[in-house]
């Protein structure tokens, strides 16, 4: 069973797709400014996120935002990403996954503009949490509105 959180993004960037997606992937999960001393290769192949599906599509009409890294005669480019945060490392928590999905993402350098898709969480994150009890149509009927 895959047990990993599976998030598609729309990324712009005007370096490479493979190295802008990586940014985002270390970024919201093992990446830090210095390695910590504790930290073993293992742990960060187990924590890391990482990208599953880097898909190149048309970025005609697509406007970057500022502050993002350009280089000279670099050319806007956009994928749609999907990228494998690991469970174990958010868990059931809600403010964990918001945090790792789209946490400072949205202002690396790296990034020209990052929209976020969809979200696919795995069964045991649904299973937390208390099914509604009525759905929609159930409670329009109960507070007697269309």
């Amino acid at each position: 069973m895959n047990d990993d959180i599976l998030v598609t993004y729309q990324l712009l960037t005007y370096l490479g797709l493979e190295e802008a997606s990586e940014a985002i992937a270390g970024e919201q999960s093992t990446g830090t400014f210095l390695r910590i001393a504790s930290e073993t290769d293992d742990l960060r192949a187990r924590h890391r996120a990482k990208v599953v599906r880097l898909t190149e599509i048309d970025s005609a009409g697509l406007t970057a935002l500022p502050g993002a890294v350009r280089p000279e005669g670099a050319v806007l480019r956009a994928a749609e990403m999907v990228v494998a945060y690991p469970f174990g490392n958010i868990g059931t928590s809600i403010a964990r996954l918001l945090s790792n999905v789209a946490g400072n993402l949205f202002e690396l350098r790296e990034v020209a503009g990052l929209r976020l898709m969809d979200v696919d969480l795995p069964i045991e994150f649904r299973d937390a949490y208390v099914e509604p009890l009525h759905g929609v149509a159930g409670t329009r009927r109960l507070v007697d509105r269309p």
